[in-house]
């Protein structure tokens, strides 16, 4: 780690670090590698400070060097980012909401409820066409673009209040989706459009949360861009150590797919969850996934084959 502590990128390099744009950072060869560093150290001062820890396990320090080695072997034989075959995958980054809790349907009925009560006119279906994989934030852009004036500042807090009272009485989990965690022998984590406080409500009421450590929960929150931009997606990997080329992302949202295509990421879709439409499954292979499955029994088989 003394190497790379030592290493410096280029003056673009270090100005798209201090402005916190990882996307374009990530595509900086350099920066990209202070990033990396940047990330495994943070995970060793962790593992320093954990009450009766001493340092990492014998595991989980081969898997974290086993993934560096895999990546780093990937960029010398010069293999293209994302393609098939390229690096055997070392995490699994998975999205939430559509994947392992089956949210859609609950968030468009509450996002076209309080965009109607705003004076935006909006069903369900058509919330669901226009907004599903995009973060609220993202919406209330979209909508404004529409509208050619401001969003009624309250309603971020609107949405909020209606689906955090629904979430503990309506929300299930993706049918499958505790038994493949609890099975899944791969390194793994959530990278999501949805808030922090979100995502730990939702896993706590579906109980996911055991499968997920704190750390491994990625927000559109901790990033200037959500999806569709790969920002998300590339703090998720540096905070996880693993190069974006040894990640595997299962998405059922176009803007997701393109997001972590851009990343360099490999993509499989997932169709399985209530809110799905016939014919999604083209839009998706459009996207760029490498396949398309609807019961997250077959994923084992799928990561198998990669």
């Amino acid at each position: 780690m003394a190497g790379c502590r030592g290493a410096r990128p280029r003056s673009r390099g270090r100005r798209l670090l201090r402005l916190g744009s990882w996307g374009q950072a990530w595509r900086h060869p350099r920066a990209r590698r202070i990033l990396l560093c940047r990330a495994a150290d943070l995970h060793l001062a962790a593992d320093r400070v954990r009450p009766g820890g001493g340092g990492l396990d014998r595991r989980r320090r081969l898997r974290r060097d086993h993934g560096r080695r895999a990546a780093r072997r990937a960029r010398r034989d010069g293999c293209i980012q994302g393609a098939p075959g390229t690096v055997t995958p070392q995490l699994i980054v998975f999205d939430f909401d559509g994947v392992l809790v089956d949210s859609e349907v609950l968030s468009n009925q509450v996002l076209a409820s309080v965009l109607t009560e705003l004076g935006y006119p909006l069903t369900p279906a058509e919330s669901h066409r226009r907004f599903t994989g995009l973060n609220v934030r993202a919406v209330r852009q979209a909508v404004e673009g529409d509208r050619g004036r401001p969003l009624a500042p309250e309603f971020e807090a609107m949405v909020r209040e209606q689906a955090h009272r629904r979430i503990a009485t309506e929300l299930t989990m993706v049918a499958g989706a505790d038994t493949l965690l609890r099975g899944l022998d791969r390194p793994r984590c959530i990278a999501s459009n949805s808030s922090p406080v979100w995502i730990d409500l939702a896993l706590r009421a579906t109980g996911l949360d055991a499968f997920f450590l704190p750390q491994c929960r990625f927000s559109a929150a901790q990033v200037a861009k959500g999806k569709p931009a790969p920002d998300l997606f590339i703090h998720a990997a540096t905070a996880m150590a693993v190069d974006p080329t040894a990640c595997v992302v299962i998405e059922d949202s176009v803007h997701g797919v393109r997001g972590a295509r851009t990343a360099g990421m490999r993509v499989l879709g997932f169709i399985g969850a209530s809110h799905i439409e016939a014919g999604h499954d083209a839009i998706l292979r459009e996207a760029g996934v490498e396949a398309v499955f609807d019961d997250l029994a077959q994923l084992p088989d799928l990561l198998r084959r990669l």
